[in-house]
């Protein structure tokens, strides 16, 4: 990208080229003014919003503690705690919060950690915890509650412990095949839930091998609205054996049978193709850890919510930044485990 940008310039006439010096001139002069600040400025709304709470004890008797680094600092009166407006949010502790932005087009972009590095000039484990930092926060997201016509279907990626030093088995090759035919420990189950009524995702990684009914209820069960809502699932008997559990009302759709839509309304054609768009958008990563499978759910998450939007990276960052309890240390990304 670096090398394009510089054979674009170099291309130019020298009027344009001066043109284009004082436009970029201008644009870094505004840049470096109000970065920082609009990121302030979005967390602040949500402080605001929510109401000056303490993020150790959730009391309300706060009163003002000074300043640092540039932000107002707070303390409790009942715990005695200091905090700022950043506490427990993904950026609490970042030293360079002026660059997020700049992150936040590459993150969504899909960009490698490696090309990260090289296009901001960051270190690679400052890209790595940088990314880790954000889907953290994305999971720690609360789950709204389903409600209307929900299509559901599960998909399968292969199990992964990759960046493991001491494997016990044989080792695979990257977009090998399992060793054993048919769905089987090999395997982890992703459901995703597609709400036809505002066209969102929630999706989660349920458990290795086959479904069962209690990974289904863990990760997509727990959130749907039973009695106003009417879930559209294909035959397998592990959704029926949920609904009639739960009372849920459920319009089955039998593929085998080449049965593909169901009175004109129900079918599964829109998770079926966000299952086909997640998959491929997995592949520039080269396998990602299993460990980690969850948080890269709800990173194409937020891609796919954004898809549509106009202003992808505020959106983004004003997502994020409404996040609480979002602060993960860096030492402890690496002992994230989200499969059991």
């Amino acid at each position: 990208m670096k090398s394009n940008i510089v054979e674009y310039f170099s291309s130019l006439a020298p009027e344009k080229k001066e043109h284009l010096l004082n436009q970029l001139i201008l644009l870094m002069n505004e840049s470096e003014a109000t970065t920082e600040d609009s990121i302030s400025k979005i967390r602040n709304n949500r402080v605001e919003e929510k109401g000056l709470q303490c993020p150790n004890c959730n009391s309300t008797k706060i009163i003002s503690f000074g300043s640092y680094s540039k932000g107002k600092r707070y303390r409790c009166k009942d715990c005695k705690k200091t905090f700022s407006e950043f506490t427990s949010s993904p950026l609490y502790w970042l030293h360079k919060k002026d660059l997020f932005k700049e992150y936040l087009y590459y993150f969504l972009q899909g960009y490698s950690l490696r090309n990260i590095s090289d296009e901001m000039d960051i270190c690679l484990k400052t890209a790595f915890d940088w990314r880790h930092k954000i889907l953290f926060a994305l999971g720690r997201n609360s789950k709204k509650e389903l409600k209307g016509l929900i299509e559901v279907d599960e998909t399968y990626f292969l199990f992964s412990e990759k960046g493991n030093k001491s494997i016990k088995r044989k080792p695979r090759k990257r977009g090998g095949v399992s060793g054993k035919d048919g769905i089987n420990k090999d395997h982890i189950a992703i459901f995703i839930a597609y709400s036809r009524r505002d066209k969102s995702v929630t999706n989660g990684v349920g458990c290795r091998g086959r479904i069962t009914k209690k990974a289904f209820h863990n990760t997509i069960g727990k959130h749907l609205d039973r009695e106003n809502c009417i879930l559209c699932t294909d035959s397998h008997l592990t959704y029926q054996g949920y609904v009639l559990e739960h009372g849920i009302k459920q319009e089955r759709i039998y593929v085998r049978k080449r049965q593909y839509v169901k009175d004109k309304i129900y079918h599964v054609q829109n998770v079926n193709n966000y299952h086909a768009q997640l998959k491929s958008w997995m592949r520039r990563f080269n396998g990602v850890a299993s460990k980690y499978l969850d948080h890269y759910m709800d990173y194409y998450g937020l891609i796919f919510e954004l898809k549509n939007k106009t202003d992808e990276i505020n959106e983004s960052l004003k997502k994020l930044l409404y996040i609480d309890n979002g602060y993960v240390k860096s030492q402890n990304i690496k002992q994230q485990f989200c499969i059991t």
